[in-house]
């Protein structure tokens, strides 16, 4: 008889410590669920006070567009430093061609100057400080149909701070 009640001890010790464990185990990825979401949720915000906090402010205004270009003026009236960097910063070219509406890539030049005023920086002022606009020269892609005449076009600015500015003009 005594061999009998070994066996179902060890039975119950057993079931016991794997209830046991299987209890830890689901409180463990509970609290890591839990954590893991209330943590991605303060990223969030801070990403999003950081974003405010920078006060990048960028306006774009079109002066010009031709068949494959387009002359704009994107003046930083924020308070943070605009790097114009390969591949930090894209231009995208949004209008409609042959009746289908379609956004391209655009490489572009640029020359800085202080807001308002014709005096150009050095070529190596590869930035726009505060108060300071560049002067951007826009090509299309040579995939890129023409321009058309009457054309709404739309030109974006994206900065390496996730921030944009947006502007709108018609081809004449």
């Amino acid at each position: 008889m005594n061999c009998k009640n070994k066996g179902i001890s060890s039975v119950i010790g057993s079931a016991i410590i794997l209830i046991t464990f299987l209890t830890v185990i689901g409180t463990t990825f509970l609290t890591f669920y839990v954590y893991s979401k209330e943590n991605i949720d303060i990223l969030k915000n801070y990403i999003q006070n950081e974003r405010t906090r920078m006060e990048v402010l960028l306006t774009l205004n079109i002066i010009n567009i031709e068949n494959r270009s387009i002359t704009a003026i994107l003046k930083n009236i924020g308070s943070r430093t605009i790097f114009l960097k390969p591949n930090w910063n894209d231009i995208i070219v949004y209008y409609k061609a042959n009746d289908i509406w379609s956004s391209y890539l655009a490489n572009y030049s640029y020359n800085v100057r202080v807001i308002n005023s014709n005096i150009l920086f050095q070529d190596n002022h590869n930035y726009i400080n505060p108060g300071e606009e560049a002067i951007l020269n826009i090509q299309l892609p040579d995939y890129a149909p023409d321009i058309p005449i009457n054309a709404t076009v739309i030109v974006v600015f994206v900065s390496h701070y996730g921030i944009s500015a947006i502007g709108e003009g018609m081809k004449s």
